[in-house]
């Protein structure tokens, strides 16, 4: 599939969809082989010792040198597996609250500088983006998006204006705006530059201020209709 959408338009959103559904690796005793390396005999295996399942291995094969039984049998390795994948989500989860904190603390005080940046995620309350420059990710909110009323379209990973028809689309690019930074909170506010941005219905308080110019008189009220 990824053969197929290089070079295709929707080549960054196919790629950003297929990682987010692959299932996390966990460690256990039965060989089903390493996709990424595309290998049909596999073992977990570093040199230093970097976790502790690398010294599962170490150990079992110290042993099979020595010709000695092993000091876990095949339910014992499958628990050991169990627990040290639930363990390493913990861990992988506690660095992920470190560096966002950094990052927050990094971002303090540049409210206002404009960034280059990557769709990262779509939802109904906004777009997620990350700031290529910084890698540093933050959230747009659908209330700053004033052009238009966007609707979220769930299945294709994308805003879409109802007027003028703009989508902003997992994957795609857009420049940003630094608006608040929450270190508290670990939150970063952005805004949209130029396609997306600006204040409220601009283009309708345009249009009534050039009605008012060219006829002396504001816009013409509509008869109301009887409900």
């Amino acid at each position: 599939m990824l053969k197929i959408a290089h070079g295709h338009p929707d080549e960054k959103l196919i790629n950003f969809v297929m990682l987010r559904h692959m299932k996390q690796a966990g460690y256990s005793p039965n060989n089903i082989g390493h996709f990424g390396l595309s290998f049909e005999e596999y073992t977990h295996f570093t040199s230093p010792i970097r976790r502790y399942p690398d010294l599962i291995v170490h150990r079992l094969i110290k042993e099979k040198l020595r010709g000695v039984a092993r000091y876990l049998d095949y339910d014992g390795l499958a628990e050991a597996g169990r627990h040290c994948s639930e363990r390493e989500r913990v861990s992988e989860k506690a660095e992920r609250d470190v560096v966002s904190m950094l990052k927050v603390r990094h971002m303090a005080g540049r409210e206002g500088e404009e960034f280059g940046g990557i769709i990262t995620g779509v939802t109904a309350f906004g777009l997620f983006v990350e700031m290529t420059d910084v890698m540093v990710e933050g959230l747009v909110r659908l209330t700053d998006m004033h052009d238009d009323y966007y609707e979220y379209h769930e299945k294709e990973h994308m805003l879409l204006g109802k007027r003028r028809r703009k989508i902003f689309r997992l994957g795609s690019p857009m420049r940003v705006r630094v608006k608040h930074v929450d270190v508290y909170k670990k939150e970063i506010s952005l805004e949209p530059v130029g396609e997306g941005g600006g204040p409220p219905f601009a283009g309708r308080r345009e249009k009534m201020r050039g009605e008012r110019r060219g006829s002396g008189k504001g816009p013409k009220k509509r008869p109301r209709r009887a409900l």
